[in-house]
């Protein structure tokens, strides 16, 4: 597969426009997650536990673009035009209580999303280990402006149901390094090894 084919799997570069937004209404921290929608769930529940864990708040509201409905309500699915999809996300801001954000994108979306992320506190893509990690890293520098924080999570290969627990505690532990850290470092492995991107 090559490199275009790749990209354009993992996410579809936003249009670059002098326009961000900021969430709908104010949120603790917004968190914007580019992935692959077979990433989805075990991104968004690292995000989401490292996002609760640096706002101190019980709850954070995921909403996601591109993947459908969530197991078990992990998270709010936007669906419809630009409109439709602004006016779900305003809705699902005003109805839960306070807390972080964390849009989860995947694929082609609304040009009002890529405003959100342009203006969020952090982008995160998610990527396999080995070759997608480069591909990951042209989206983020094509995504994130140099201060924001977030970078790229490798996910480590599948795992058993017994092991997903401690997978997302080490992932979440990964994605609370990704956003503590300088813009310029942003790569970090679930297993606690980080790197800085040439």
């Amino acid at each position: 597969m090559s490199l275009g084919s790749r990209l354009a799997a993992l996410f579809i570069a936003p249009a670059r426009g002098p326009r961000t937004e900021q969430a709908p209404t104010p949120r603790a921290e917004t968190i914007v997650v580019l992935c692959r929608a077979a990433h989805a769930v075990r991104a968004a529940r690292a995000v989401a536990a490292a996002a609760r864990g640096r706002c101190g708040s019980d709850t954070a509201l995921v909403c996601a673009w591109g993947v459908g409905a969530g197991p078990r309500g992990a998270w709010i699915e936007l669906t419809g035009g630009s409109e439709d999809c602004m006016q779900g996300l305003r809705r699902a801001c005003t109805t839960v209580s306070p807390g972080p954000l964390v849009l989860l994108l995947c694929g082609e979306r609304p040009e009002e999303l890529d405003r959100l992320v342009a203006g969020a506190d952090a982008v995160v893509v998610v990527a396999d280990a080995g070759e997608d990690e480069e591909v990951a890293s042209i989206v983020l520098s094509r995504s994130a402006a140099p201060a924001q924080r977030g970078g790229v999570l490798v996910l480590p290969a599948g795992t058993g149901a017994r092991m997903a627990e401690r997978v997302t505690d080490a992932l979440a532990d990964s994605v609370r390094r990704l956003l503590d850290r300088d813009p310029e470092v942003r790569t970090a492995h679930s297993g606690g090894q980080a790197h800085a991107l040439a």
